[in-house]
């Protein structure tokens, strides 16, 4: 993703994401770092460029559900204070990150520009010169890797860990991995656990 300014005509930040597909003895990285998976210096940015920063966090629930879980991605969300041009060009969503062995797909990457009116967000995969205005924002979501082996497979306790860490979504554990949570205490319930993962495994 790429935001131009209107005058002068300079690029202002570029984001990519690297698909990762871990091997099957641990889990994927969280916001994976290499060439083609750039975080620009915050300070650097918002010294030179007309928008702001306010968020930039792990992306829940991007990881495939597996027994190894696929590494997440990131969000990143930024404030418009002049008016831009957005191009976006994000690859593999038809074919998001497959699981292996068992394991589900990472989810895809998007951009999504939230405007003032409050309407639904507009959704982009690849596009260019959107029109941005001052007080829009943008909210750039990479996509996650692919999990490695059955999802129900993968130890209740690492779930709710995953889940106290913000990694995963409640509704995620119990829809994906099987594992029932308390809302308050993320105490596991162990009968509907077990019984979630029956249904799982049958499947």
């Amino acid at each position: 993703m790429s935001l131009i300014a209107r005058a002068p005509p300079v690029c202002l930040v570029s984001d990519f994401c690297l698909i990762f597909v871990p091997f099957g003895h641990y889990d994927g990285p969280e916001i994976l770092s290499y060439a083609i998976s750039l975080i620009c210096s915050i300070g650097a940015d918002v010294g030179q460029y007309p928008f702001r920063y306010e968020e930039l966090a792990l992306r829940d629930d991007s990881g495939g559900p597996g027994r190894w879980r696929g590494g997440l991605g990131f969000r990143k969300r930024y404030r418009v204070l002049a008016p831009c041009k957005l191009w976006v060009n994000f690859d593999r969503i038809g074919c998001p990150p497959w699981g292996v062995h068992g394991g589900m797909a990472g989810n895809s990457g998007q951009v999504l520009v939230m405007r003032q009116d409050g309407n639904e967000p507009e959704i982009y995969y690849k596009t260019d010169a959107v029109a941005l205005e001052p007080g829009d924002a943008v909210c750039v979501e990479a996509g996650g890797g692919g999990g490695f082996g059955p999802s129900w497979e993968r130890p209740a306790e690492r779930v709710r860990e995953d889940v106290r860490q913000g990694y995963v979504t409640p509704e995620r554990a119990r829809e994906a991995y099987g594992v029932a949570l308390d809302s308050d205490t993320f105490e596991i319930d162990e009968t509907e656990t077990t019984r979630l993962r029956a249904q799982l495994a049958a499947a």
